[in-house]
């Protein structure tokens, strides 16, 4: 039997920042960020997820990440960070901000007349 060093801890190269981070309302009380998978000399392994006002709020493997219980008509900025298999850490990703959507659901409808003004018809 053979063994092969992968050298795992020699690896100091930090991965890029990930890049096009977009997010988006998906409903009044969720939202979702993707973006770009960055470079790396040997494999990115996952990303954490950090949030303006309440610091790191996950971690995920793939390029997407959800996150619901928000409130509604709030807005929440996100930054992304990649890191490797060695542990290097990519920088903060450019900020990615949204707000959710207003919670239709409580009322009938809602109108928006000819000056901007909206109206929530009960």
């Amino acid at each position: 039997m053979e063994f092969h060093d992968i050298a795992l801890f020699d690896d100091t190269i930090l991965p890029t920042a990930p890049t096009n981070v977009i997010a988006t309302a998906t409903s009044p009380l969720g939202i979702t960020l993707s973006w770009n998978e960055p470079t790396d000399n040997k494999k990115v392994q996952g990303y954490w997820i950090w949030r303006d006002d309440a610091g790191y709020m996950g971690q995920v493997t793939g390029t997407s990440y959800h996150q619901s219980w928000l409130s509604p008509e709030t807005e929440y900025c996100y930054y992304v960070q990649a890191y490797d298999l060695s542990g290097n850490e990519s920088s903060l990703s450019g900020r990615a901000c949204v707000i959710t959507n207003i919670e239709v659901g409580l009322y009938s409808s809602i109108a928006i007349d000819s000056n901007d003004i909206v109206h929530i018809i009960e």
